[in-house]
């Protein structure tokens, strides 16, 4: 599993990397807390949920995303003591990894990846249930 995860671990860290910075132009403008000292906290907590949770991946597939899902999970328990708004935060991360993952043009996404044209709607179910 070790090789796969070598090399994966470039795209992990880049997602990381963009996540939260895309996190820093959300929260930065709502608290005055610096986001160095956040994001030192997110990272702290993120490498301490994957060491805990390390033995819950079955395959290297399922150490990506436990990678990725622990970025997350500690970015969440980090900002929700300081906001006290689990929904502000949720959309907030939603938000981020939508644009990370998708882009900012959902229907270039779903017409890429699945086939379905916005202009053909009626399409998307005989294409998805083919």
């Amino acid at each position: 599993m070790t090789g796969y995860l070598d090399d994966m671990e470039p795209f992990v860290s880049d997602l990381r990397k963009q996540f939260l910075d895309r996190m820093e132009q959300k929260i930065t403008p709502i608290d005055d807390a610096p986001w160095s000292s956040l994001s030192e906290q997110i990272v702290a907590r993120d490498m301490q949920l994957q060491s805990d949770n390390k033995q819950r991946a079955q395959d290297p597939p399922g150490a990506v995303y436990l990678k990725i899902a622990c970025v997350l999970l500690a970015t969440h328990q980090t900002l929700l003591p300081l906001y006290k708004d689990n929904d502000k935060i949720l959309d907030f991360i939603r938000e981020i990894i939508t644009e990370i993952y998708i882009g900012k043009n959902l229907d270039a996404f779903y017409e890429d990846h699945f086939g379905i044209s916005p202009e053909e709607p009626e399409k998307a179910w005989a294409h998805l249930l083919s």
